[in-house]
């Protein structure tokens, strides 16, 4: 018997075939290369396009962006303060799990992006360092 699944991993999405084992323990089966086609990235819609937490990164420095969506929990740093590369500046939700979001770089916040509450989307500016 053949089953066949759609995978994602890592973005990329894939057509696998998955083939039972007969009585005997031998398949008759080949298999085949993924399907490695572009999968289109999602339109950038108005109501992301305009959200409040992206019209603050024009300024100088270098911006944390979130790495998966959800509610923004704390902000852990105020703007001025010195950061070292990995403290925590952010806890995100996402999928009922609170995730750290940590400095890229030393530096010191030039601007907080979001406040506690706030839904974000993937790629969403956080906070600015310089």
């Amino acid at each position: 018997m053949k089953r066949n699944f759609l995978i994602t991993v890592n973005g990329q999405k894939y057509d696998v075939s998955v083939v039972d084992k007969d009585a005997a323990g031998s398949t008759a089966e080949e298999v085949t290369k993924p399907d490695l086609r572009e999968v289109p990235k999602p339109a950038v819609t108005e109501a992301s396009a305009g959200s409040a937490n992206t019209g603050g990164a024009s300024g100088q420095g270098k911006a944390t962006k979130a790495p998966m969506a959800g509610k923004i929990i704390s902000v852990l740093v105020d703007v001025g303060e010195m950061v070292e590369r990995g403290q925590p500046l952010v806890v995100l939700e996402a999928m009922k799990l609170e995730n750290d979001i940590v400095a890229p770089q030393d530096g010191r916040i030039e601007q907080v992006l979001v406040k506690p509450g706030q839904l974000v989307e993937t790629g969403d500016d956080l906070v600015l360092i310089s």
